[in-house]
């Protein structure tokens, strides 16, 4: 029966799904999956904007973190640590990043101690280190200082020619699928003439080929007793023979065909020993992802199953499938991925312009309609080489999380996905073997959690004198802080601070105030930080050469048709343009009091220092008057300060209250960002509006700035303040850096132009930004990546044609 059975994997349409590749007693597997998996999982990916630098450079990055089990952003995550190691693995850097709802944004520095060589970017969180998988993101970078990347050797030594039976075993007597891999030194697929695999007698029994990747499979029914062998003939005429996996007398083979457009078969084969023995015991077969699951019963009475699983079966993305035996041993298992119901498409370039020298871009993103989100950008040359290992969100998210290997050129098979790619995707994951996650370690138990998420940096204060029974301990806000308050107990000498924000070169301002009198005194304290730093050191580094998996890549795009030889040597010089700064300030206009009505007069409050000492900015101020207010740094936000009163509109939004500076009404509030009491003389505010007429209705206030134009002098003896070194990293504004010895080509294959870390895009799913002027032409690339608020998740390579505009 099972010979008339044809193996057939084929993929023709956009939806269909493709499947691919310790014997531990359990007697629930699907339970102790369920369990392992019940905390959640993260991912976390790093936008390099590109990986080959040169000192004196910043490495500029985005990062998104998501939840694979609710496909979502992850917003339990606070504190990122993202390293700098060596091809050994050793640490050069390590740094605090602070992620919000899912993002993160940042650079390193890249000094001239750095040496010439390949070096390992590692990005994780303390989350994490509660898994026995390793969740961090690994990003392999060239750093160059004024000498090439010796790549001598590499390539040299023999193809490496792998044969991984579906499932995991080679069955006698029986069909069986086998998967080829087929790699050259550097660790690249390579192709081949032909292949053929040979009985002991040197007869042909099947043949195959490989793609691209080296990754290739081939139908073989071997006969107990023989040993096996494959022939294989390379490009260059030579030839290897290479010994087949061992033949199992016993055992369960797996293979797998597309049926129809949403459904796939699975079909067990065996032999006729193994049948007499397993036809009346039953087994399961276990599809799950991320500790969900799917059981379905099989047995062997009738022969040997074939079970359809259709898009009900599936979970969308990525799948697992396992088989166990009657006693819950894992015997059998293979990756699968589900295409059905996932939207590949990629952004579009829908509108360009020059605006002057700049270059003004729209893009329209498909996956974030209705939810919005971030996407990051990187524009370089068309002939970059600097755009290495080919990861993309995709890849991180829907693949690395589950196979154990590692995968070339990762961002292809999700970049605008075609049935030759999804076949291509299958033949990877069937090479892969079985998943990542050890069935051992499952059956085991559920991960012990010993490390909670991090939401800031945790801090001791060490009281040098005692506090009175009046006096308490005050933490003084900051943009990133509320204010604290801690009431110390009799005999207290320490105070423990939790999920602090602290960002490096930031100060923290404490004193202590009398409760009665509100009156604020220097606080002599002493503190003993805490950043949790952890991942002192990785493992012993594979080298990838950017230079041959670049060319590669853009031989397939058919931008180029060879590239001889990488160039000897990269420099930089001093990069930072430093500009003159000027300082504007308005003259001081007096207090308009004739607007104040007259029975309200007495709600002015004049600043002193007490006041300036409890509230560092008017926004504080405004703040604790019972406004609702928002005031954070964003680049890509026209609104840095948004104010709400609690009273409603007849529309039911928060009323927004108007407010004079210096007797001028503001359109927006950004005047007010980071506006220091301490440079204001004066501050009325009128919550119900009465008296303001029907601008009142969200309230009206009026702020005066210092008579003197100088800020009010706070005595330092009421506050003690501590310099954070080590803490979180404050993104910075990206510069586009110089480069003395570039030539034109030299240009095109190593320089940045721009970098965007985040790019607001709307629930229409249009973005804009803009791309300071460069002095190059040709075209650029466009290298997006992002993360809609509801898990939508966007990965593009955009190409301009500078040349056609400026011909426009």
């Amino acid at each position: 029966m099972m010979k008339q059975f044809t193996i057939v994997l084929f993929i023709l349409f956009f939806g269909f799904p493709l499947c691919a590749q310790s014997q531990i007693p359990s007697d629930n597997p699907e339970a102790n999956l369920d369990a392992y998996f019940a905390e959640p999982r993260e991912s976390l990916y790093l936008h390099l904007n590109k990986q080959v630098y040169v000192t004196g450079e910043h490495l500029w990055f985005s990062g998104y973190v998501y939840d694979r089990k609710e496909g979502m952003p992850f917003t339990e995550t606070r504190n990122v640590h993202i390293g700098l190691y060596d091809a050994q693995g050793r640490r050069l850097q390590r740094h605090l990043f602070h992620a919000k709802n899912g993002y993160l944004s940042g650079q390193m520095y890249l000094d001239s101690t750095i040496a010439t060589g390949h070096y390992q970017v590692r990005a994780m969180t303390n989350w994490m280190r509660n898994f026995n998988e390793d969740d961090s993101f690994q990003v392999q970078i060239e750093i160059h200082n004024g000498s090439r990347i010796p790549i001598e050797g590499i390539g040299a030594a023999k193809p490496d020619v792998q044969f991984m039976p579906e499932g995991g075993h080679l069955v006698s007597n029986t069909r069986n699928t086998v998967g080829v891999k087929v790699v050259d030194g550097r660790g690249f697929g390579k192709q081949i003439s032909s292949g053929m695999v040979q009985n002991e007698k040197g007869k042909s029994i099947a043949e195959f080929t490989v793609n691209d990747f080296g990754l290739g499979k081939f139908v073989l029914f071997p006969k107990e007793g023989i040993a096996y062998a494959a022939k294989v003939t390379f490009n260059d005429g030579s030839t290897e023979t290479y010994k087949l996996p061992a033949l199992k007398r016993e055992g369960i083979a797996m293979t797998t065909r597309s049926v129809g457009i949403r459904e796939f078969s699975v079909a067990f084969t065996t032999n006729k020993k193994t049948l007499s023995k397993i036809k009346d015991k039953k087994f399961q077969l276990l599809v799950h992802q991320n500790g969900e699951s799917r059981s379905f019963d099989l047995d062997f009475s009738s022969g040997p199953p074939v079970l359809a699983l259709g898009e009900t079966d599936l979970f969308r993305g990525m799948n697992v499938l396992t088989l166990f035996d009657d006693q819950g041993r894992p015997l059998l298992e293979r990756l699968c991925f589900n295409a059905s119901g996932i939207d590949f498409r990629n952004s579009e370039l829908i509108g360009i312009a020059w605006e002057r020298d700049s270059l003004n871009v729209d893009l329209k993103l498909p996956h974030f309609l209705q939810q919005g989100g971030k996407v990051s950008v990187s524009v370089l040359p068309v002939n970059t080489l600097s755009q290495g290992d080919g990861k993309s969100i995709w890849s991180e998210i829907h693949l690395r999380p589950y196979v154990k290997g590692k995968i070339e050129n990762a961002r292809w098979y999700f970049d605008r996905m075609t049935p030759e790619k999804h076949l291509a995707l299958d033949l990877l994951l069937l090479t892969q073997g079985w998943s990542r996650y050890d069935w051992e370690a499952i059956k085991n138990g559920p991960p012990k959690i010993a490390y909670d998420f991090e939401k800031g940096i945790d801090f001791e204060m060490k009281l040098k004198t005692k506090l009175k029974r009046d006096e308490w301990l005050y933490l003084h806000p900051d943009e990133h802080n509320d204010y604290r308050l801690f009431e110390v107990l009799p005999g207290q000498k320490t105070i423990s601070v939790d999920n602090y924000i602290p960002y490096q070169d930031s100060e923290l301002v404490i004193s202590k105030v009398v409760k009665k009198k509100g009156v604020f005194r220097e606080a002599e304290v002493s503190l003993k930080e805490d950043y949790g730093f952890y991942g002192e050191a990785l493992g012993h580094s594979t080298q990838t050469d950017f230079f041959g998996l670049q060319k590669r890549r853009l031989q397939r795009l058919g931008i180029i048709n060879s590239i001889e030889s990488a160039p000897s040597y990269l420099q930089s010089v001093e990069n930072e343009i430093k500009l003159e700064e000027v300082t504007v300030k308005a003259p001081w206009i007096p207090p308009e009091y004739k607007f104040i009505p007259r029975f309200h007069v007495d709600k002015v409050i004049e600043v002193d220092e007490d006041a300036a000492g409890l509230y560092p900015y008017v926004t504080d101020l405004i703040r604790a008057n019972g406004y609702q207010v928002f005031d954070f740094f964003d680049p890509n936000s026209r609104s840095m300060v948004r104010i709400f009163s609690t009273r409603m509109t007849s529309v039911g939004t928060p009323a927004i209250p108007f407010i004079y500076l210096d007797g001028t009404n503001l359109v927006d509030f950004n005047p007010l960002y980071k506006l220091r009491t301490s440079e204001i003389q004066s501050i009325f505010i009128n919550k119900s509006g009465v008296g303001e007429g029907l601008q009142g209705a969200g309230g009206v206030m009026r702020i005066n700035t210092r008579r003197t134009g100088t800020p009010l002098e706070i005595e330092p003896e009421t506050e003690f303040r501590h310099e954070f070194e080590k803490g979180f990293v404050t993104p910075k504004s990206y510069y586009a850096p110089k480069y003395d010895v570039f030539s034109k080509d030299l240009f095109q294959q190593y320089a940045a132009i721009h970098w965007e870390p985040e790019v607001q895009v709307g629930i229409n799913g249009k973005a804009a930004f803009k791309i300071p002027p460069f002095g190059r032409t040709g075209n650029l690339l466009l290298f997006v990546e992002g993360m809609g608020s509801q898990g939508g998740l966007e990965s593009s390579v955009l190409e301009v044609d500078l040349n056609v505009m400026l011909e426009d």
